[in-house]
């Protein structure tokens, strides 16, 4: 007698989607319960329990006895599903309610032999990183906090580039949706002066090449005042507050992703130029006051341009020049 081989069981996430896409291309059309097992091979009761799921993650799906499901269009839903349909360029979205960062998520996936072009994506971070140590604020669907991961093929020289390439990709996207963001270097988003979106780039090298990067993003989206408080309220703000209504975090996402993986696909292609001639554009750091650090001691200096690995050229008051590879600066 011929075994048969079981087939592995769909789980319940990838039941929920074919779903989801089953009631959106019915256009606002009613598909009964049994129509919807038959076609992903579960019962009645088992569709009826994913709707309600369904349901619970704020999706408008009308039940009505004797028609079956229909579902209104979808504006404010934030999850995987509804990023990743919005994807013009294809990425494996990884769409989690609540983790420590979403960084050290995509980290121990790539560890793990995760492939490039992955995105961890975080409806709240718990501890989510900053530069320098620092934390970032990631309250529950107040911001867009992802981690794009990358297993770079270019040398090592041009790693300061993966940081840069980020940061033109969100600016260039904010620019494109109307807002007057610019760049502070290296990678802080600001508009009107005040910050925006974060930018936290973390390598792992094997020996004398680059094993993986990944590049984590945090933008603020729907914040208000009161929720930065006093501490940040002068230097922090979000889309809501500069645009004065709720931006769709689905759309910017999906949004996001696609601009990130762009501006990473001229680094593989060796079209840095692009890059360098973005950020220039984008600069808001360039030909100004800055203050930062040198050997220990806080000063002034003139900020004159960026290198082709990312470095900031910069002029002392006594006239010498010199490159900042690392650190902060403060805008006059």
């Amino acid at each position: 007698m011929t075994q048969q081989t079981q087939q592995p069981q769909p789980q319940p996430e990838d039941i929920r989607i074919r779903i989801l896409t089953l009631l959106e291309n019915q256009s606002g059309k009613f598909l009964s319960g049994e129509q919807i097992g038959k076609i992903l091979g579960v019962s009645r009761n088992a569709v009826w329990k994913h709707i309600n799921h369904l349901k619970k993650y704020g999706y408008e799906i009308q039940s009505v006895s004797n028609k079956g499901y229909c579902m209104t269009p979808q504006e404010a839903v934030y999850n995987g599903h509804e990023i990743a349909k919005r994807l013009k360029r294809p990425a494996e979205v990884h769409f989690m309610d609540n983790v420590d960062s979403t960084n050290n998520v995509a980290k121990q996936m790539m560890h793990q032999g995760c492939g490039p072009g992955n995105v961890v994506v975080a409806l709240e971070q718990t501890a989510g990183k900053g530069r320098l140590g620092r934390q970032w604020n990631s309250s529950g669907g107040k911001g867009v906090w992802l981690s794009y991961c990358l297993r770079p093929t270019f040398s090592i020289e041009k790693i300061g580039l993966v940081t840069l390439a980020g940061a033109c990709a969100v600016c260039e996207l904010l620019i494109e949706q109307g807002f007057d963001a610019g760049i502070k270097w290296p990678n802080d988003i600001l508009i009107h002066g005040k910050k925006v979106c974060g930018i936290l780039t973390e390598t792992v090298f094997e020996e004398t090449r680059i094993d993986f990067v990944v590049v984590g993003v945090g933008l603020n989206m729907s914040q208000t005042k009161e929720d930065f408080g006093p501490d940040l309220e002068n230097s922090a703000t979000s889309l809501r507050i500069e645009s004065g209504k709720n931006v769709n975090m689905s759309v910017m996402a999906a949004a996001l992703i696609d601009q990130l993986q762009l501006y990473f696909s001229y680094l593989e292609k060796g079209e840095t130029k692009k890059i360098i001639d973005c950020w220039k554009s984008y600069s808001i750091t360039l030909g100004r006051t800055i203050l930062t650090t040198i050997n220990g001691k806080k000063e002034p200096v003139m900020a004159l341009d960026i290198r082709q690995d990312g470095a900031l050229t910069v002029r002392k008051q006594d006239g010498t020049i010199t490159d900042i590879i690392s650190g902060e600066i403060l805008l006059d």
